[in-house]
């Protein structure tokens, strides 16, 4: 299998053809119920975090000891644990989950069946039981579904789940999945192996899906080595959701730009203990040089310490919170947006915002690639105050020109990706 850099060498980005999917090994007999393999299931989304009194205690220390640690030294040590009260709140995930609901909800109108939400590793010997015996389709809903590591191996999570699948009966469909590789360093960042074990496993599942696309031209690369099969890319379902009323420039006043920081996570908290202080420098800059004002997409439940860190510093900035439909809206009443989670990006992109992303991951630098942006990526072991500011100035100049380039690549990939999902569904309706 070849290195992320080999691939990007042998011209690998992106291929945007769509190619039918493949036809049912055996019979999808609606009307059945259709299971959305999802991260996320509504009944579990945004559900408190119990904690007892005395964690409650020791936590409020912790947090304490936290803004000391800025103030005092300059030192950011948080860690996202201590900022989440509530579980379930990944935005990005919750809008793959609704967007591909709503492809299925298109495409089958009238003729739609129940569709069920079960959670990712939800596949226990009960579970598997009941989706034999009721469901017509299993939809594994968009999202990093497969994830490797350092090494190249899949994590335990996937490994897991790819062994309860292979208990599945009932037709599989894995619509446009993503397999994230999360960045260790820059060396890690050029190279992103794939195990032996990697492929072996992921061999299998192209056999036993019946319908396969991707969101990405690395997760394309992969696994239509693995499969031996055509891999349609169709690009990651939110990129296709819509704000509730049109993108307008904001008017006459500063500029309203976006910010989004990944903090969601252990490698995320490293990067952030790096890179916080180089953010507010390239902010400041950009408000010095402009007057603009700032924004802060919350996509996960910690995030709102560093929109209050940020105004501590002097920087202007407002929290903008809500579900993905309420954030997309947002989205579309900035002149740009600087986002580190991938979702965060697509979702300014959907609304048709420039988005300057930073990459922590090999699925940004492949959404960019899909999108024809990579021009407007930076990663996040190469950030660098001035360039940062730089770019973002001059993407402010050139938002209209980036808009339109935005709204012709996405109006393109949208053909793709509903006739993909359209080309599933007659199959599993007929």
């Amino acid at each position: 299998m070849p290195t992320y850099s080999e691939f990007q060498a042998a011209g690998g980005l992106p291929r945007t053809s769509i190619a039918a999917p493949h036809p049912f090994r055996a019979a999808a007999v609606m009307p059945g119920e259709i299971v959305l393999y999802t991260l996320i299931p509504t009944a579990v989304e945004g559900q408190p975090i119990r904690r007892g009194a005395l964690e409650r205690a020791k936590l409020s220390a912790r947090r304490m000891a936290d803004r000391l640690a800025w103030k005092l030294a300059r030192r950011f040590r948080l860690e996202t644990w201590r900022y989440e009260e509530r579980q379930g709140t990944n935005q990005g995930d919750i809008a793959v989950r609704d967007a591909v609901a709503g492809q299925i909800a298109r495409a089958l109108g009238p003729r739609l069946p129940q569709v069920r939400e079960l959670a990712w590793n939800g596949l226990d010997t009960k579970e598997l039981e009941r989706v034999n015996r009721d469901a017509s389709l299993l939809v594994v809903a968009g999202g990093g579904y497969l994830s490797i590591d350092a090494k190249g191996d899949l994590i335990p999570r996937c490994v897991a789940d790819l062994e309860a699948l292979s208990g599945l009966r009932v037709p599989l469909a894995l619509g446009a999945i993503g397999i994230n590789a999360t960045f260790r360093d820059k060396g890690h960042a050029d190279t992103l192996p794939v195990s032996a074990d990697a492929e072996r496993r992921l061999r299998r599942l192209g056999r036993q899906a019946v319908a396969l696309s991707v969101r990405d031209a690395f997760s394309q690369q992969v696994l239509a080595g693995c499969s031996g099969r055509t891999v349609p890319l169709v690009g990651d379902a939110a990129l296709f959701l819509k704000p509730r009323s049109p993108r307008s420039r904001p008017g006459s006043g500063p500029p309203r730009i976006g910010i989004n920081l990944a903090f969601h996570g252990r490698q995320a908290d490293e990067n952030l203990a790096r890179t916080f202080p180089l953010y507010l420098d390239a902010l400041d800059r950009m408000h010095r040089e402009t007057g603009c004002c700032f924004q802060y997409f919350r996509h996960s439940d910690a995030e709102p310490v560093l929109a209050r860190m940020m105004k501590a510093e002097g920087l202007p900035v407002e929290l903008v919170e809500g579900g993905p439909q309420a954030l997309l809206d947002a989205y579309a009443g900035l002149d740009l947006h600087i986002g580190e989670m991938m979702h965060s990006c697509i979702l300014s992109l959907a609304a048709g915002t420039p988005a300057l992303g930073v990459a922590y991951d090999a699925k940004t630098r492949g959404l960019y690639g899909l999108m024809g942006l990579e021009d407007c990526l930076t990663d996040v072991f190469a950030l660098d105050p001035a360039f940062l500011a730089g770019r973002a100035l001059g993407m402010l100049a050139d938002r209209q020109d980036l808009s339109a380039r935005i709204a012709t690549r996405k109006a393109m990939l949208e053909q793709a990706h509903r006739a993909w999902w359209d080309g599933l569904l007659a199959r599993a309706a007929a």
